[in-house]
């Protein structure tokens, strides 16, 4: 594999996890997820809500990314075999 080719892929895995974490932070609404996590709990500081919250996003995006990869990556190999 060439270093180009390289490049691309991980500009496209970054671009991928960007669009990702973006779109969740845009519809996932901080105060449901306080709401559903607060109800087990009592008061949660809110530097410790701030890491909570971050790492919710960032898993939820990794676990989509894993997914579209896949999908994508299944999606380019029966293509491929359809075409022999």
């Amino acid at each position: 594999m060439s270093p180009l080719k390289c490049v691309l892929i991980w500009l496209g895995s970054v671009f991928l996890f960007t669009m990702t974490f973006t779109t969740l932070f845009s519809l996932c609404s901080e105060q449901w997820f306080y709401s559903k996590i607060s109800a087990h709990t009592e008061f949660i500081q809110e530097n410790i809500w701030d890491n909570i919250y971050m790492s919710i996003l960032f898993g939820g995006s990794a676990l989509v990314d894993i997914f579209l990869i896949f999908v994508i990556a299944k999606f380019f190999a029966y293509r491929k075999q359809a075409a022999r």
